[in-house]
């Protein structure tokens, strides 16, 4: 889920940008595959045959990395706003994340498989009002959590895209409360103007509270 850009300025960043380039040589979709290339390298979230539901997969890319780690054994479920090209080994939903419909499509999918990973590059549309904006980050931040809270299997892992803004303590609190081990990751590939950052919970503890 990922807004078209425009303007000069940001024709001439593409244009240095050594993450566009290379993700042009490699065919892939975005410089986005980057960030998950880069946080997999260190703390190796992909393996074969593993479950994963990507979130504001648009344009496609972190499903081809996916893709490529987790081998034709596995599954992979990307859901986003926007209509993609397929990807090869991908089942794809286009839809709205929050909407309860949305949710069904994707569990008929997984059937009784369990989800080893979720990852979510989402963000919302933004008004460009901070307070507005963080309050609609938040949100869907928490209803990302939530879910995952619910479907990860015992062990599993969630990447979050979050940005710096109120709220973020509280979230990374609930998050540390849910799984063994939370590491706070900004990629080299993330833009350093950019107030994105992930947050990566590994080891899930399943709350029977929360099925």
């Amino acid at each position: 889920m990922r807004k078209r850009k425009s303007g000069r300025s940001w024709i001439d960043r593409q244009q240095k940008d050594q993450y566009v380039e290379s993700s042009r040589r490699s065919g892939l979709r975005s410089r986005a595959a980057y960030k998950l290339v880069q946080i997999n390298e260190k703390y190796n979230i992909l393996s074969k045959g593993m479950t994963v539901l990507d979130l504001g997969c648009a344009p496609g890319s972190w499903l081809q990395i996916v893709g490529q780690r987790v081998g034709r054994n596995g599954l992979i479920v990307g859901v986003d706003l926007q209509d993609i090209q397929a990807v090869d080994g991908a089942e794809f939903i286009q839809g709205d994340f929050e909407d309860p419909t949305i949710v069904k499509q994707i569990l008929n999918v997984i059937g009784d498989r369990d989800l080893d990973l979720v990852i979510s590059d989402m963000a919302p549309n933004l008004t460009g009002i901070r307070i507005t904006d963080q309050a609609k980050i938040m949100s869907l931040v928490e209803n990302v959590w939530l879910f995952s809270c619910n479907r990860l299997r015992a062990g599993g892992s969630l990447l979050l895209k979050v940005f710096e803004g109120d709220g973020i303590e509280s979230i990374r609190s609930d998050i540390e409360g849910s799984f063994d081990q939370v590491n706070t990751i900004k990629p080299a590939a993330s833009r350093k103007e950019s107030r994105e950052f992930y947050i990566l919970g590994r080891g899930h503890i399943v709350d029977t509270r929360l099925v």
